[in-house]
């Protein structure tokens, strides 16, 4: 017969075995539920581009759908213009009015390969900074004031590349520092390969819009002149008779 003693030690043991096991679960379950959560923002995503045809539409229903989902403090989406080479028209959700106002009104000069937002829209690479105030110096001093104003600290910044070149970047953040993880980076670089598509669809979509617009105005202009000519001719016609 075993004493009490080993009793006692084999069922400790075995109570260890299972805390192991239960801790092992609920990493499963927590991994498994973040995998979902990423799925999700993927599929909101993807349902956001092919629906929306109005540019402010659809980068509303997109940033707000990573940021419900995903709960990260903000995200952005800024264009991008190669030609001036500036970063523009930044379209900033979960902020007060007035920040997301002076986001949109910023026209960032993008010219150094070594800045932060060199490194995203020139060199095309994707950024993860666990304390921007590490890299203050890198960053323009508008976008210092940005981040001065939303208080963020920890961010990730990817661009959005199309078929032509950048389109602009897709940024988010969080007010603690280290809060974001290689992770992070790996599903919001997904995601913004999925929005540089959309982006593509719906500037093709507007430029079509305005190709018809145009094609319309011109149709008009030229039967209005064409009645003004026959007007003409009938006019001459009578007056020989």
């Amino acid at each position: 017969k075993q004493s009490f003693a080993q009793q006692y030690d084999e069922l400790n043991k075995a109570n260890i075995e299972l805390q192991h096991s239960s801790a092992k679960l609920e990493e499963s379950a927590v991994a498994l539920a973040h995998r979902v959560e990423q799925l999700t923002a993927l599929h909101e995503a993807g349902i956001a581009f092919t629906s929306a045809r109005d540019y402010k539409t659809w980068v509303q229903s997109t940033l707000q759908a990573i940021i419900n989902i995903l709960h990260y403090e903000r995200a952005m989406i800024s264009r991008y213009d190669r030609v001036r080479q500036v970063a523009y028209d930044a379209q900033l959700i979960n902020v007060p009015e007035e920040i997301a106002r002076f986001a949109n009104s910023l026209e960032v000069p993008v010219t150094d390969p070594q800045s932060i937002e060199g490194q995203v829209l020139l060199q095309k690479k994707p950024l993860l900074l666990d304390d921007i105030h590490h890299e203050w110096h890198r960053l323009h001093p508008l976008n210092q004031q940005l981040v001065t104003l939303t208080h963020a600290q920890s961010f990730i910044s990817v661009p959005l590349v199309g078929k032509d070149g950048v389109l602009g970047s897709l940024t988010v953040d969080r007010k603690e520092g280290f809060s974001l993880k290689k992770d992070d980076l790996n599903l919001i670089i997904t995601l913004a390969n999925q929005l540089a598509l959309g982006l593509e669809n719906i500037d093709a979509y507007q430029e079509i819009e305005a190709l018809n617009v145009g094609l319309e105005v011109k149709v008009q202009t030229r039967t209005a002149e064409l009645e003004v000519s026959n007007r003409k001719l009938l006019e001459l016609d009578r007056l020989k008779n």
